[in-house]
């Protein structure tokens, strides 16, 4: 039978199994150990241990990333050719990976409400009041709402490059997908620049620091990515890797990008926005 009906098949000297058309890959293992070796940096640096190790760990993930790339582009031909199982595959596998990282920003939502309403936790020599009183908040009509229109506009772009790929329009695709890339790489460098100019001490700061620290650069990192899989996604659109009967893998990159969009939406509300209300404990 046919490849479309999933069974082993021989695809441009690859062995595809059922659930994938392309051979075993080391990058998975070596970007958890490259991801491994940048969060270590990070404590290291918490520590004032310097820049080296964080350097190492952010280089080794880049280049892993690229390697990846390399080989996902070269694969191309087999992933068009791809039968209906494994597309079926890598969408459950992305769907599953979005779940995990909702759960990831729950805990530390939870975190954040557990002080947001209850101030009083913060312990004894701390005001109850959230933020706490010696904290100036951003302003959210700053930078932070330039920052979701500009996500709001990338979800309309990215919408807009999908009816190319329904469409057959290989060009409309591509222009949509590039505007995404580009946008996604403004809201990153307006977070940047954020960073750069916060009106309270990120280090030694409090509570508030600690939390806003974490949700904040955990949504910088999964922007990152989004630039780099959106930049990708481009590429691919221009080799003709998607067609109107398959798509599965521009399909999951734009489940990807509006999952951040929406958690940027809701960090916008509770942090930025209600966030810099004064909420007194009873």
């Amino acid at each position: 039978m046919g490849n479309d009906a999933g069974f082993d098949e021989t695809i441009g000297g690859t062995v595809a199994s059922p659930f994938t058309p392309v051979g075993l890959s080391p990058w998975p293992l070596a970007i958890a150990v490259a991801s491994m070796v940048t969060a270590g940096g990070v404590i290291a640096l918490s520590f004032h241990q310097g820049f080296t190790i964080l350097a190492i760990g952010l280089l080794s993930f880049l280049a892993v990333v690229a390697f990846w790339a390399r080989d996902a582009l070269n694969d191309g031909p087999n992933l068009i050719r791809a039968g209906a199982i494994p597309q079926m595959s890598f969408r459950y596998g992305v769907t599953l990976f979005i779940v995990a990282e909702l759960m990831l920003f729950v805990g530390f939502f939870w975190a954040y409400f557990t002080f947001f309403f209850f101030p009083a936790k913060m312990g004894i020599g701390h005001a109850a009041v959230w933020p706490p009183a010696h904290i100036q908040t951003i302003n959210p009509l700053g930078e932070p709402l330039f920052a979701t229109l500009v996500m709001l506009l990338s979800s309309t772009t990215l919408t807009g490059s999908f009816d190319g790929i329904l469409q057959g329009n290989r060009l409309n695709a591509a222009l949509g997908m590039a505007a995404t890339a580009l946008l996604a790489t403004v809201f990153l460098g307006g977070q940047i620049y954020e960073f750069a100019n916060l009106p309270f001490p990120i280090y030694h700061g409090g509570i508030y620091s600690s939390l806003f620290l974490i949700l904040t650069s955990f949504d910088m990192l999964h922007v990152i990515m989004g630039v780099i899989l959106l930049t990708f996604c481009f590429v691919r659109i221009t080799r003709g890797a998607f067609t109107p009967e398959r798509y599965a893998g521009f399909q999951t990159i734009a489940w990807y990008w509006n999952f951040v969009d929406v958690l940027w939406l809701f960090m916008f509300v509770a942090v930025y926005w209600i966030g810099a209300s004064a909420v007194t404990a009873s």
